[in-house]
């Protein structure tokens, strides 16, 4: 290597010797940029294989993550098309859309040529040297060959030789990175909400620089809400001013507006008198409290100064716990920060001051892990590896256990089955039952015509052969009247009874 770059040196050839320079950053440096070989052990098919030497050298061969091309007829690790004349196509399937930097081939390097010539065509399709361009091959060294593709989306990559003998390939890396938005492996996680819509990591799915307000988390797919809003609050007394009572509830009312509250009546406030001042809302469960915001009154700067802030899982915890350590966010809002502690009640405090006044209260945080809702009362399906549900809407972002089903993943898939099967079983019971049915139906109703139909039979001959004086005409029979014998009866009329004897 050193060599080939004194060389370039002393020949003075600037172009070539800078794009040989960025090569070699490129070459070596590619991982250092967060891109990746999305092509190692993809499938890969070519247009034929040669066998030599006992060795089938297949497609895939030129994704095994090894480069090694000294003397590929003994290590085999080279694909080859079969030896013809024509054109050769080898060809991976990343599996997904992504973003193309570049590529980079390996050729044998025992001194046979074999890839002189060859193109790289990258593509949304199979067979994309069909309609997509070829890169430029940018620079060469030591049976290495790189081309750009400046950030092109695709999917897969192709390696073409025309109009030669045969196809072999060394290894084929296809350095990259996911769609914008788009995170993992295999590009198929989505970025949470990361601060002012920045992408996150597309390797870990991090936000490098925070999340939007309102979300939490390394990811930033945990949603917070404000759980104070609209709960029940009370204060320790309340201040009736301007045909008004500024009651607790007002500063839970979800409305900010703290500019003119003696008219907009958007403020609770407690009753003017000296002494210890306390406002407290209930949010009615235990939640995980991230952070507290305070509005107070913007016409005045007298009414909140030297308050504190309590969070507890007691009503008047504050007489127990620490306060929040608070940061003044200006536009008279304050935080109060809580470090995901656990809690149900909020309480604010204000000591040895004429009163409380509170134009908003804000509780920000989200729901116990394995639980959702806005009530936080649900219990999370069987999520994959154990990892909490959502815990607005329940759904398992990563999928489910085996054997679960379902967005929430609470649906046991044995059980579905099982069911299923019943049901099954039941429609084949219940057509076994209904085609038996049908079946005596139509058996009774031959047996009904048949005897009906021998009934009439015996009928009909004996009003024929019968005549006034109760004898046949055809002597081979005789019929007694009104008379019954051992023989058996028969009823031929609702009077009648004929009993036949042999002559």
């Amino acid at each position: 290597m050193f060599r080939k770059d004194i060389t370039c040196l002393s020949a003075m050839r600037f172009t070539s010797c800078m794009r040989y320079i960025i090569f070699i950053m490129i070459f070596y440096c590619h991982t250092l940029s967060g891109l990746r070989n999305f092509a190692l052990n993809k499938c890969a098919y070519q247009s034929s294989t040669v066998k030599y030497n006992n060795f089938d050298w297949t497609a895939d061969k030129a994704v095994d993550g090894n480069t090694d091309s000294g003397n590929p007829d003994n290590s085999r690790t080279c694909s080859e098309t079969a030896v013809r004349m024509g054109n050769h196509t080898w060809e991976v399937d990343i599996g997904f859309m992504f973003i193309v930097n570049h590529v980079l081939i390996y050729e044998r390097s025992d001194g046979t040529d074999q890839l002189s010539g060859f193109l790289v065509i990258i593509g949304n399709n199979s067979n994309p040297w069909r309609t997509e361009m070829a890169l430029q091959k940018s620079h060469s060294t030591r049976h290495k060959y790189i081309l750009f593709a400046d950030y092109t989306l695709a999917r897969f990559v192709s390696v073409i030789r025309q109009n030669s003998t045969t196809l072999t390939l060394c290894e084929v890396e296809v350095y990259g990175e996911c769609l914008h938005g788009k995170y993992s492996e295999f590009c198929n996680l989505t970025c949470g909400q990361c601060s002012n819509g920045e992408p996150c990591n597309k390797d870990t799915g991090e936000c490098l620089n925070g999340c939007k307000p309102g979300w939490t988390g390394k990811l930033c797919d945990k949603g917070v809400r404000n759980f104070a809003l609209n709960k029940f609050a009370y204060q320790s007394s309340t201040e009736y001013y301007n045909k008004f009572y500024w009651t607790a509830d007002k500063a839970v009312d979800g409305n900010t507006d703290g500019r003119n509250p003696d008219f907009s009546r958007t403020c609770s406030e407690t009753d003017i008198r000296m002494g210890i001042h306390t406002w407290e809302v209930d949010i009615g469960f235990m939640i995980i409290v991230k952070h507290v915001v305070i509005y107070e009154r913007s016409d005045r700067n007298d009414q909140l100064s030297g308050f504190e802030v309590f969070i507890g899982n007691d009503s008047n915890s504050w007489k127990a716990n620490k306060p929040l350590q608070i940061k003044d966010l200006g536009y008279y809002r304050y935080r109060g920060f809580s470090y995901d502690s656990l809690a149900r009640f909020v309480s604010v405090i204000r000591r040895d001051r004429a009163t409380l006044t509170l134009c908003e209260v804000e509780v920000y945080g989200e729901c116990l892990d394995g639980k959702y809702t806005a009530f936080c009362n649900h219990t999370c399906g069987k999520c994959f590896n154990g990892e909490p549900c959502n815990k607005d809407t329940g759904e398992c972002l990563h999928g489910c256990e085996p054997g679960w089903t379902g967005k929430s993943c609470d649906t046991d898939a044995s059980a579905k089955l099982t069911q299923t099967l019943f049901r099954a079983d039941l429609t084949v019971i219940g057509g076994s039952v209904a085609g038996a049915c049908v079946g005596a139906i139509i058996i009774i109703i031959i047996i009904i015509a048949v005897l009906k139909r021998g009934r009439n039979t015996v009928t009909g001959d004996t009003e024929m052969k019968i005549n006034e004086t109760g004898v046949t005409k055809d002597e081979s029979f005789k019929y007694t009247a009104d008379k019954e014998t051992s023989h058996g009866r028969g009823n031929i009329d609702s009077n009648i009874y004929c009993t036949i004897e042999d002559i």
